[in-house]
């Protein structure tokens, strides 16, 4: 009973004075607001970074040829080709060759980032193939006059019309297309380039086969990196002739090292994000609790009543911290409301245009708010704490008798 009295008294009080009321709740409501608002964001662009980095395999590595004190350490092709021999942790190995030259068809010409690589070059990187397919180990041993392109030099080449069945020139020699890249943002920019397969690039560029570009792997989901980066160190050091101590003798980058430090900066995000929030509320409450100490302050006559009628202190707290919970837990649930309703806006008109940029769909967990709507009430407690003390230490005598 004394719950639904304080809570219909408390209604009948802020529906009375519907101003003060959205004045009291829009500091909640945005503070909010704007906490759905950065969680989801900072979660659209975690997902679209993880999703990115899971595309590539959980244990890949690119290793190049460093540059130390000794000079310059550049990889030979033999052994880049052979590395799966002594490394049984390896699972697909790919060398990379690479050479900028220029391209025609018909009349049309461009200079292109030419890439030489294994078949398994596209099960290492995800490739996304738009038309026809990728090489084959066919293709490898044959040393097939054939080559994948890029989107946008597909575009420049050959505009909205098939580029499969159809041949570029590289100097003299013609190459058939035979696939078609989609447009997606990988490591070695292939949206921009044309692939051949090793063997096709050593008979092509000769003199830039001896070396290569650097070597693209995957391991075992079984092994440990750590463990195997140290052996590629040490096995390079002893073959190149640089000091295994000497972390500039060999580039090496590690996938699933860089998604962890990542995964933790966007962790750190939500966190700062989450503080921003709170303080957010925290300050709206502070507005509640204050303008409640006004309310309180402009109703002295009516709560000296109610105690001269009869009405216990504890009625009065009750129908105090009532009118801050209705006012904080409504504020409250707008405020989710209009946070997940743009959210689903941005993410049916915003984010498909940034998927460049690792922008994936925004997101806010559920037990985000049910810890939010724990977080509303509890604050509204406190934010009412205060004007309840003051509504209960309110002498009738001296408040009657001071108008």
């Amino acid at each position: 009973m004394l719950v639904l009295y304080a809570l219909r008294e408390a209604y009948q009080n802020l529906k009375t004075h519907a101003s003060r009321t959205l004045a009291m709740s829009f500091g909640v409501l945005w503070a909010i607001f704007v906490l759905v608002l950065l969680l989801g964001i900072g979660n659209g662009f975690h997902n679209g970074v993880s999703e990115a980095f899971a595309k590539y395999g959980a244990k890949t590595m690119i290793i190049w040829g460093g540059r130390s004190a000794g000079g310059h350490h550049p990889i030979p092709l033999g052994m880049a080709a052979n590395l799966s021999d002594p490394f049984s942790a390896i699972q697909h190995v790919s060398p990379i060759l690479r050479h900028n030259s220029p391209v025609r068809y018909a009349t049309k010409k461009v200079t292109v980032s030419i890439l030489g690589c294994d078949p398994c070059y596209a099960l290492l990187t995800h490739l996304p193939i738009q038309e026809g397919r990728f090489f084959t180990a066919r293709d490898k041993v044959a040393v097939n006059n054939i080559c994948v392109v890029g989107i946008n030099i597909k575009e420049k080449l050959f505009g909205e019309a098939s580029a499969i069945g159809q041949y570029i020139f590289l100097g003299d020699s013609g190459l058939q297309v035979v696939g078609v890249l989609d447009r997606d943002v990988n490591f070695y920019n292939e949206p921009n380039a044309i692939l051949l397969t090793n063997g096709l690039f050593k008979q092509l560029f000769p003199k830039r086969s001896d070396y290569v570009d650097s070597i693209r792997l995957t391991l075992l989901p079984t092994v440990r990196e750590e463990v195997v980066e140290a052996q590629f160190r040490s096995y390079f050091a002893r073959h190149l002739n640089f000091d295994v101590k000497d972390t500039k003798g060999l580039g090496l980058f590690s996938l699933a090292k860089h998604a962890a430090q990542f995964d933790n900066f966007f962790k750190n995000i939500s966190i700062f994000n989450t503080i921003i929030g709170i303080c957010l509320l925290i300050t709206g409450m502070v507005g509640i609790s204050n303008m409640m100490l006004v309310t309180i302050q402009e109703r002295i006559q009516e709560m000296a009543i109610r105690k001269v009628l009869g009405s216990r202190s504890i009625e009065i707290v009750a129908m105090i911290l009532c009118e801050v919970a209705i006012v904080t837990l409504v504020a409250g649930i707008i405020g989710f409301t209009a946070g997940f309703s743009l959210m689903q806006l941005l993410n049916t008109w915003v984010v498909p245009l940034c998927k460049a940029y690792h922008l994936s769909n925004l997101t806010c967990p559920p037990s985000f708010i049910f810890g939010g709507m724990g977080l509303i009430a509890l604050t509204s407690c406190l934010a009412g704490i205060i004007p309840a003390i003051r509504a209960v230490h309110i002498k009738p005598v001296e408040a009657l008798g001071s108008k």
